[in-house]
């Protein structure tokens, strides 16, 4: 489909799901209960175009906050000229860059409702998207955020939702309805869900005031990590709701670290490190690889070798103590940072003006991180050795019970004692054949009973 084609579809799929909203909603809602947050950082036509979907297709009166997140002093001129005459539209200009969570964070403060709405600029809304977001969370008291449907141009769900798995010290994200056709009935009904993404979603103003984004995330994978946290308190509940449709016009941001001989420092490497910087963070706060680590360093690994996670957990380790500017160097060496599918090699230049104490530490460090990755990398030999050991003893022991009652069976006792029981049987056998058991007492193989004299009855 072309991108005509699927706002088009889009539309028809919006204008159906108005019907799906409480008749009397648009009338009960006449004052602004919401604030729609939108970061805006370069691309100056697609914050308009975000905009101008937002005044169209929305229904129920709400107030914009448009934080222009540092883009410089040409982007918020023009900005500032193409909005100045929006009464419904308030225009923060920073000086730096905040990031996504420090955005947010910060706009945060500017929000006066109790609702907020976070959009990022380069999606486009349809009609339902804010009334719909709005009503789960006003039907359901319980719910902490809610997501909305992002569709790709392509006409492909990017995701409706999200879902992750925890195995084995990785944490796996799910896209819920990913790479689904935008009307597939396989992409599911509105429902909870484990995380929602920050791009469109709304939240209760006070979740966020108790709860709110790490600022150290620094725009990458702090939506995830705000949802893990309050799941792991008890105290997050997330929902996506389907009919909630936005068109993202998204820019991939997931690349390959290059580790080839004379790389430079380039954009892409860049975003990655800090992508690779939120995943350490992450790690830090939870215990948890978040397992895009394995992408963006393919050396690594896969995730179900030993090697390879505790390879990873000294990387994010080494990244947390020095910062991501050890990977950049790493990078700008042309070091290889993973080097062979059984072992880790760890490498770097140390900066020409550190102290001599500076390195001493460095190596100490190094010292112990390589130690524990040998220590976790034999743990499961060791097992297996035990285990061994174990099954050793187990036939050890059967063994020396086989020989006990071998030595019985051979002992005089033993055959006094069988020849009697069997002497035994056929004596009752006898008996019995012979109609004397009838008047005969009964024999018991257990012992009498002896009664004290004065319980024996008088004569």
């Amino acid at each position: 489909m072309t991108v005509d084609e699927v706002k088009e579809r889009l539309m028809q799929l919006a204008k159906l799901g108005l019907s799906r909203l409480p008749p009397d909603f648009i009338e009960r809602h006449r004052e602004p209960v919401v604030t729609v947050v939108m970061l805006s950082y370069g691309r100056l036509e697609q914050t308009l175009n975000a905009i101008r979907a937002l005044t169209e297709h929305t229904s129920i009166p709400f107030n914009l906050l448009l934080i222009e997140n540092g883009s410089g002093d040409d982007v918020q001129r023009q900005l500032r000229q193409r909005v100045e005459h929006e009464d419904s539209i308030q225009l923060i200009c920073l000086s730096e860059n905040l990031g996504c969570g420090g955005g947010r964070a910060f706009a945060l403060d500017h929000v006066r409702t109790e609702y907020v709405m976070f959009i990022d600029n380069d999606i486009e809304v349809f009609p339902g998207t804010v009334e719909h977001l709005l009503h789960c969370l006003e039907a359901h008291a319980d719910v902490t955020a809610v997501a909305g449907n992002v569709i790709l141009p392509t006409g492909l769900v990017h995701l409706c939702g999200g879902d992750y798995q925890v195995s084995n010290g990785v944490l796996t994200i799910e896209l819920l309805g990913f790479k689904k056709l935008l009307d597939d009935p396989s992409i599911g009904d509105s429902g909870p869900c484990k995380w929602v993404n920050g791009g469109l979603t709304m939240l209760k103003k006070e979740s966020l005031r108790s709860h709110p984004f790490d600022p150290s995330m620094e725009g990458y994978y702090e939506d995830l990590e705000w949802c893990y946290r309050l799941n792991q308190l008890g105290v997050g509940r997330f929902y996506r709701q389907v009919e909630a449709v936005g068109l993202h016009y998204h820019e991939p941001k997931h690349v390959t670290l290059a580790f080839a001989e004379g790389d430079q420092e380039t954009p892409q490497n860049v975003l990655a490190v800090r992508c690779v910087e939120a995943i350490a963070h992450f790690y830090r706060g939870h215990g948890q690889i978040i397992r895009n680590l394995f992408d963006f360093i393919p050396e690594l690994g896969p995730t179900d070798g030993q090697v390879s996670l505790a390879s990873g957990r000294i990387i994010l380790e080494l990244i947390n103590e020095y910062g991501g500017q050890w990977l950049t160097e790493c990078l700008r060496q042309g070091r290889r940072t993973i080097e062979g599918s059984t072992k880790a090699e760890i490498n770097w230049r140390l900066e020409r003006d550190v102290s001599r104490a500076s390195t001493a530490a460095r190596d100490q460090r190094f010292d112990v991180l390589i130690a524990q990755l040998l220590e976790q990398t034999n743990e499961q030999g060791n097992v297996i050795k035990q285990s061994r050991q174990e099954i050793e003893s187990a036939l050890d022991l059967a063994d020396e019970r086989l020989r006990w009652i071998r030595m019985i069976e051979q002992s005089t006792a033993y055959r006094v004692a069988s020849s009697f029981w069997s002497a035994r049987r056929r004596l009752l056998a006898l008996l019995e054949r012979s109609g004397l058991t009838g008047s005969a007492p009964a024999v018991s193989a257990a012992a009498p009973t002896v009664l004290p004299d004065d319980d024996i009855p008088a004569p």
